[in-house]
Protein backbone atom coordinates (compact mmCIF):
# COMPACT_ATOMS: atom_id res chain seq x y z
CA UNK A 1 0.00 0.00 0.00
CA UNK A 2 1.32 3.33 -0.94
CA UNK A 3 2.52 6.29 1.52
CA UNK A 4 -0.48 8.77 1.92
CA UNK A 5 0.67 11.92 0.31
CA UNK A 6 -0.92 14.65 3.03
CA UNK A 7 -0.41 17.43 0.35
CA UNK A 8 -2.36 16.03 -1.95
CA UNK A 9 -5.05 15.76 0.42
CA UNK A 10 -5.28 19.46 1.88
CA UNK A 11 -8.57 21.10 0.29
CA UNK A 12 -7.58 22.89 -2.83
CA UNK A 13 -7.18 26.44 -3.06
CA UNK A 14 -9.50 28.57 -4.45
CA UNK A 15 -7.90 29.98 -7.57
CA UNK A 16 -10.58 32.65 -8.38
CA UNK A 17 -11.71 35.48 -5.58
CA UNK A 18 -13.52 38.49 -4.86
CA UNK A 19 -16.39 39.17 -7.35
CA UNK A 20 -15.59 36.22 -9.63
CA UNK A 21 -17.28 33.51 -6.72
CA UNK A 22 -20.33 35.36 -6.28
CA UNK A 23 -21.52 32.53 -8.80
CA UNK A 24 -20.60 29.69 -6.27
CA UNK A 25 -21.90 31.83 -3.42
CA UNK A 26 -25.02 32.04 -5.40
CA UNK A 27 -25.46 28.44 -6.01
CA UNK A 28 -24.55 27.46 -2.09
CA UNK A 29 -27.14 30.31 -1.49
CA UNK A 30 -30.19 28.17 -3.87
CA UNK A 31 -29.30 24.82 -2.52
CA UNK A 32 -26.69 23.45 -5.38
CA UNK A 33 -23.66 22.74 -3.85
CA UNK A 34 -20.75 21.84 -5.58
CA UNK A 35 -17.48 20.47 -3.72
CA UNK A 36 -14.46 18.78 -4.53
CA UNK A 37 -13.77 15.30 -3.30
CA UNK A 38 -10.63 13.46 -2.13
CA UNK A 39 -10.61 9.61 -2.66
CA UNK A 40 -7.80 7.42 -1.91
CA UNK A 41 -8.02 3.72 -2.97
CA UNK A 42 -5.78 1.32 -3.70
CA UNK A 43 -2.86 3.37 -3.50
CA UNK A 44 -4.76 5.94 -5.63
CA UNK A 45 -5.16 9.32 -4.85
CA UNK A 46 -8.29 10.81 -6.96
CA UNK A 47 -10.09 14.25 -6.67
CA UNK A 48 -14.17 14.58 -7.97
CA UNK A 49 -16.79 16.50 -7.59
CA UNK A 50 -19.75 16.07 -5.87
CA UNK A 51 -22.57 17.78 -7.15
CA UNK A 52 -25.68 18.26 -4.63
CA UNK A 53 -29.03 19.82 -5.66
CA UNK A 54 -32.24 20.00 -3.94
CA UNK A 55 -30.87 16.82 -1.69
CA UNK A 56 -30.12 14.75 -4.90
CA UNK A 57 -26.54 13.75 -4.82
CA UNK A 58 -24.62 13.25 -8.38
CA UNK A 59 -21.18 12.85 -9.02
CA UNK A 60 -18.88 13.94 -12.02
CA UNK A 61 -17.46 10.59 -13.34
CA UNK A 62 -14.16 12.25 -14.33
CA UNK A 63 -11.44 12.19 -11.98
CA UNK A 64 -9.22 15.51 -11.89
CA UNK A 65 -5.66 16.55 -10.83
CA UNK A 66 -5.71 18.56 -7.63
CA UNK A 67 -4.12 21.40 -9.46
CA UNK A 68 -7.28 21.42 -11.89
CA UNK A 69 -10.50 20.69 -9.69
CA UNK A 70 -11.09 24.16 -8.72
CA UNK A 71 -11.36 25.35 -12.11
CA UNK A 72 -14.13 22.97 -12.69
CA UNK A 73 -16.46 23.27 -9.85
CA UNK A 74 -16.19 27.33 -10.79
CA UNK A 75 -17.36 25.92 -14.54
CA UNK A 76 -20.48 23.62 -12.88
CA UNK A 77 -21.36 27.03 -10.81
CA UNK A 78 -21.14 29.24 -13.93
CA UNK A 79 -23.21 26.18 -15.63
CA UNK A 80 -25.81 26.01 -12.89
CA UNK A 81 -26.27 29.94 -12.29
CA UNK A 82 -26.80 30.45 -15.99
CA UNK A 83 -29.33 28.03 -16.28
CA UNK A 84 -31.23 28.62 -12.69
CA UNK A 85 -30.73 32.26 -11.44
CA UNK A 86 -33.52 34.55 -12.44
CA UNK A 87 -31.56 38.05 -11.02
CA UNK A 88 -28.59 37.67 -13.15
CA UNK A 89 -28.18 41.81 -13.31
CA UNK A 90 -28.75 41.98 -9.71
CA UNK A 91 -26.44 39.45 -9.16
CA UNK A 92 -23.67 41.40 -11.69
CA UNK A 93 -24.05 44.19 -9.50
CA UNK A 94 -22.95 42.58 -6.46
CA UNK A 95 -19.88 40.89 -8.00
CA UNK A 96 -18.88 44.13 -9.41
CA UNK A 97 -18.86 45.56 -5.80
CA UNK A 98 -17.71 42.79 -4.30
CA UNK A 99 -14.33 43.24 -6.57
CA UNK A 100 -13.87 46.94 -5.92
CA UNK A 101 -13.73 45.94 -2.33
CA UNK A 102 -11.16 43.34 -2.10
CA UNK A 103 -9.30 45.70 -4.77
CA UNK A 104 -9.19 48.34 -2.04
CA UNK A 105 -8.51 45.64 0.75
CA UNK A 106 -6.00 43.74 -1.34
CA UNK A 107 -4.08 47.90 -2.26
CA UNK A 108 -4.77 48.56 1.52
CA UNK A 109 -2.73 45.31 2.39
CA UNK A 110 -0.34 45.92 -0.12
CA UNK A 111 0.71 49.53 0.94
CA UNK A 112 0.96 48.28 4.80
CA UNK A 113 3.41 45.54 3.86
CA UNK A 114 5.88 47.88 2.24
CA UNK A 115 5.50 50.47 5.19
Amino acid sequence: MGELDNNNTNYPHHTRQGGDLVKCFWCEENGINIKPEYHFKDGVHEWRIGITINNKYNRDPKVYEKKDIMEQIYKYSEYYFDKYCTNKNEMKVKAERITRSANRWRKTINSNKHE
